[in-house]
């Protein structure tokens, strides 16, 4: 995510698959970033908009951190960014065909 120019300092999970805490922590673990589930989240799209407009004209919109935080595991970051490479491989050799 920062290689491609991603300053971001949070990253939340929203929706269906954010009540999943084995979701929440694959995101966090692919990822290398810890990942926020925020306590609320029903209101997470109109949340999500008004912080986009927000930052977009460069003002701060900060979120309550009130939600369950999950921490990216360092030890499987090798592993997942061998599954990524394997991919993208797979990816290439289909699109070779």
């Amino acid at each position: 995510m920062t290689k491609a120019g991603n300053l971001l300092k949070n990253y939340y999970l929203v929706g269906g698959g954010s009540r999943s805490d084995i979701w929440a922590q694959l995101t966090a673990d692919i990822l290398q970033t810890p990942i926020i589930r925020p306590g609320q989240s029903q209101h997470a799209a109109a949340v999500g908009a008004a912080r986009l407009g927000a930052l977009s004209i460069k003002e701060d919109f900060p979120l309550a951190d009130s939600g369950q935080r999950f921490i990216p595991r360092t030890e499987l970051a090798d592993f997942y960014t061998d599954k990524y490479r394997a991919y993208l491989k797979c990816i290439k050799n289909i699109r070779a065909s």
